[in-house]
């Protein structure tokens, strides 16, 4: 169950082993920054290996039709196995955000559950987050890839000051 006195609490948040969970947004941006490496390092060795040509239509449908199909199957399976798999007193509560999946289900496959719906409480898997904001971060990726492979090094540069003012900027902003 949960914490059954508030106190315990308390001394929970002041361990040292908790400072993980408190600091998580660092790993989660350590998870964007792997994956925007990745995606520039294999870009940027196709478009040499293939002088600087590249579909990119096939660069967002190869991602697309990689993550979607499996994506769609965990939705399915939380709106109609995970409501079985539970029951007690506290079960709705647990289990909030499985009737927001038989409504909102396709904000998730286009993207986008990140900015709809605007209530935490209509979101359809919630924790899926991460990935509407990494496919997000893919589309606008040519922009970089496409800078470091015509400029290399002053692309690169001014991308990368470019992104810690976007990053600045929302940081104040917020």
């Amino acid at each position: 169950g949960g914490v059954e006195n508030m106190l315990d609490m308390l001394s929970i948040l002041k361990r040292i082993n908790f400072q993980f969970v408190l600091n998580g947004t660092f790993s989660v941006d350590t998870f964007f920054f792997l994956s925007g490496l990745l995606v520039m390092f294999l870009t940027l060795k196709h478009l040499e290996g293939s002088g600087g040509s590249i579909k990119w239509y096939l660069f967002y449908l190869h991602r697309y039709l990689r993550l979607t199909p499996l994506y769609a199957f965990v939705i399915l399976a939380f709106v109609n196995v995970v409501p079985l798999l539970g029951s007690g007193p506290m079960w709705s509560q647990v289990f909030a955000s499985g009737g927001a999946c038989t409504t909102k289900w396709w904000t998730n496959l286009l993207y986008i559950n990140n900015f709809y719906p605007d209530s935490i409480n209509d979101e359809c898997i919630g924790w899926s987050w991460y990935l509407a904001n990494d496919m997000q971060f893919f589309v606008i990726s040519p922009i970089v890839i496409m800078a470091a492979y015509k400029f290399r090094t002053a692309g690169i540069s001014i991308t990368c000051g470019f992104m810690i003012l976007v990053g600045l900027i929302c940081n104040i902003a917020l």
